[in-house]
């Protein structure tokens, strides 16, 4: 399973695993806990709002943890969602396209009928890799669109 402790295992290498899922838990808590200037996208709300009256599926696909997933989607004020897809729950976490392959069997659809919201280049990569046609992005203050084109 992708996860930090595993990042954590390579950097503290002669460290025993107790330690290193000892220091993974307290980063875990303390990126859960830092919730501070956590706010929702203009109109994302809304948007999720909407989707949810028209009984549209939507979830949320993250390299968080649970925790850190949860308490940032609560302090940003987000809906919940009727399907997480989080770093514990894929081999291979982004850039590799298994989130997004989840979240796509998750809601029922394929790839290709969905579409991503995204904010870091591995998150672009995973999903243009799982094969999601349309991307929005946000990346420093501005949003852009992609579409993948299939031949």
């Amino acid at each position: 399973m992708a996860n930090r402790q595993s990042v954590l295992s390579v950097i503290l290498c002669q460290r025993p695993h107790t330690e290193i899922d000892e220091i993974f838990y307290w980063l875990e808590n303390l990126e859960a806990a830092n919730t501070s200037g956590i706010v929702a996208l203009p109109g994302a709300i809304a948007l999720l709002e909407q989707l949810n009256t028209f009984a549209i599926p939507w979830g949320i696909v993250t390299s968080g943890t649970v925790p850190i997933a949860f308490n940032r989607s609560k302090a940003a004020g987000l809906p919940e969602p009727k399907h997480w897809v989080t770093i514990e729950r894929v081999e291979h976490g982004k850039p590799q396209p298994d989130p997004f392959l989840l979240g796509a069997q998750l809601l029922n659809l394929p790839p290709e009928a969905c579409i991503a919201v995204e904010d870091a280049q591995a998150g672009i990569y995973s999903a243009l890799d799982a094969g999601v046609a349309r991307l929005s992005l946000f990346m420093r203050q501005q949003i852009c669109h992609c579409e993948k084109k299939f031949h």
